[in-house]
C-alpha cells in the first residue's frame, strides 16, 4: 500500500515521500481503517520538523487524522464492524489503510460529511477542552490571538454556543473578514495603530482574565498586557516560531498566571466517560450546524510537497485534506 513516511526529521517539504510498504494487520483490539480523507494538521508538521512533543521512531508514517471505512477488525472487538465508517485520530494516518486501537475509533453519523469529518477530532477536542482548561463560563469575556487559526475559528464558535464573549486578534482584513462569515462579533487587526485602545474600549469595565495565546513572541506579550488583575495566559502554540515575550511586572502585581496547554495530553488523562462526553458534544454540535470545519483545499497523496507548502499559506481559513 502507499503511505506517506519519513525517514529523517526535517522540513516537511523535503523529507516526506510517497513509500509503498506492507498492508498492516489489526490485532486483537484493533481495527484497519482504508483511509478516505486524511487531515494536515500543524502539529503533524511539527511532529515531522522533529519539534514536537514527542518525537516516533523513524523511519515513520505521517499524520494523526482522518476518516475512512473499518476493513479489517481484530478478534476481541464487539462493538464495531467492517463497512462503518469512522474517524481516528492516532500516528500513521496518511496512507491507503491505518491501524487504530478501537477505544479510539468514533463511528461518524451519515449527517456528516467526509471532508468534515477528517477532521473532527483533535482541534474540536482542543478548543474545547482548552476552554474548560480555563473554566470559561458563559458571560465571561476571554482574548485570543491567532484567531483565524483551527482553534480559533472553534473557539469563536463554541462562545456562540455557550453565551461568552471573545475579544478576537487577527493581523489582516481579510481574516478579520472570514472570522465575521462565522459570526464573530468582536473582531480586531493588530496591525491598526490603536488596537489596544480598542481591546479596552470593548470591554469596558468587565474583567478579562483568560488570555489565549498560539503566536508566541511579542503577541503573548501584548495579551498579557490586557489582563486585568488574577487573569491567568494559556499558551498553546507558536505560530511565530517566537519564544513568549512577558513582563515579569505584570506577573507580580497583577497576580498574572501563565499556564501551558497540550490538548491531546489533557484528553489522554480524560477518563472514559468524559472523553465520551467530550466527542459526543462535538458530533452534536457539528450535526446541528452549530460548528463549522471548513476545507481549503485537498491534494492527492503525490502532491504532498504542494499540500505542506499550502498549509502554510497566509490568511488560510479551512484544512488541506489528504486524499489516497
Amino acid at each position: 500500500m502507499r503511505a506517506i513516511t519519513y525517514a529523517t526529521f526535517g522540513k516537511p517539504s523535503e523529507v516526506l515521500e510517497v513509500s509503498d510498504i506492507a498492508l498492516p494487520e489489526p490485532k486483537g483490539n484493533e481495527v484497519r481503517i482504508k483511509t478516505l480523507l486524511a487531515t494536515i494538521h500543524n502539529h503533524d508538521l511539527v511532529t515531522i520538523s522533529g519539534n514536537y512533543g514527542f518525537k516516533p521512531t523513524l523511519p515513520a508514517q505521517a499524520g494523526t487524522e482522518a476518516v475512512g471505512i473499518i476493513d479489517a477488525v481484530g478478534q476481541d472487538i464487539k462493538h464495531l464492524q467492517v463497512g462503518q465508517r469512522v474517524v481516528a485520530s492516532n500516528p500513521g494516518t496518511w496512507a491507503e489503510y491505518f491501524i487504530a486501537p478501537a477505544a479510539i475509533v468514533v463511528p461518524i453519523p451519515d449527517t456528516i460529511d467526509d471532508a468534515t469529518a477528517a477532521q473532527l477530532l483533535a482541534m474540536p477536542m482542543s478548543a474545547l477542552l482548552l476552554l474548560e482548561f480555563a473554566n470559561v463560563q458563559s458571560g465571561q469575556w476571554i482574548i485570543q490571538n491567532g484567531a483565524n487559526g483551527a482553534v480559533g475559528r472553534l473557539v469563536e464558535q463554541i462562545s456562540q454556543i455557550q453565551g461568552f464573549n471573545v475579544i478576537n486578534l487577527v493581523r489582516s482584513a481579510s481574516s478579520a473578514d472570514a472570522l465575521k462569515q462565522l459570526g464573530a462579533k468582536h473582531v480586531i487587526t493588530t496591525d491598526a495603530p490603536d488596537w489596544k485602545k480598542a481591546v479596552k474600549a470593548l470591554i469596558a469595565d468587565h474583567p478579562l482574565q483568560v488570555g489565549i495565546d498560539s503566536v508566541g513572541g511579542t503577541a503573548s506579550q501584548d495579551i498579557q498586557s490586557l489582563l486585568t488583575e488574577n487573569g491567568q495566559l494559556i499558551t498553546f502554540g507558536s505560530m511565530s516560531g517566537q519564544p513568549m515575550q512577558l513582563h515579569s511586572s505584570l506577573i507580580i502585581f497583577k497576580n498574572i498566571v501563565v499556564k501551558g496547554f497540550w490538548g491531546g495530553k489533557i484528553f489522554a488523562a480524560l477518563g472514559t466517560p468524559e472523553q465520551k462526553r467530550v466527542i459526543t458534544t462535538i458530533i452534536q454540535w457539528v450535526a446541528k450546524g452549530q460548528l463549522s470545519l471548513q476545507t481549503e483545499e485537498i491534494f492527492k497523496f503525490e502532491q504532498i510537497k504542494d499540500a505542506v507548502n499550502a498549509n502554510y499559506r497566509a490568511n488560510r481559513t479551512g484544512k488541506i485534506l489528504l486524499k489516497p
